[in-house]
């Protein structure tokens, strides 16, 4: 499933849909990367940050694949949810990321094959281990 965005250009541009985004959010839940929870927030803050920026432009780069530029943006718009709910939302944007790679220079025949690709991806990127802080280990 594909979504049109418009750009602040004018331009339109091709993107995997929310409804694609969920159901990577939900494989993600299957694998026990994350905990079942709404991250339609979360979504639409990154489509906006790339309708205000464009998919590939240098400003949206700045997030792409960065975990503490990613770490921070989360932290400036939900500081004041717990740690738990932080290190999913860190884990969700690095998904929607990797999703968006993935549907933008490969062609899968059909959804579950990009899930597998993008899951291997961010598998690889080790995402799927990240926290939102260092824990503190008693020493």
């Amino acid at each position: 499933m594909t979504s049109l965005a418009l750009l602040n250009n004018g331009s339109l541009v091709s993107m995997p849909s929310m409804q694609l985004h969920k159901k990577f959010d939900a494989y993600l839940v299957d694998h026990g990367i994350i905990q079942k929870r709404d991250f339609s927030i979360v979504h639409k803050r990154i489509n906006t940050l790339i309708q205000v920026h464009g998919h590939w432009n240098q400003s949206y780069q700045v997030y792409y694949g960065k975990v503490g530029v990613v770490r921070e943006w989360i932290k400036n718009w939900f500081s004041l949810l717990p740690q738990e709910t932080l290190i999913d939302y860190v884990r969700v944007v690095l998904g929607h990321f990797i999703l968006d790679e993935r549907w933008a220079k490969y062609y899968f025949a059909d959804d579950y094959g990009l899930m597998k690709s993008a899951f291997r991806s961010y598998m690889r990127r080790g995402f799927g281990k990240l926290w939102f802080k260092k824990r503190i280990l008693a020493e």
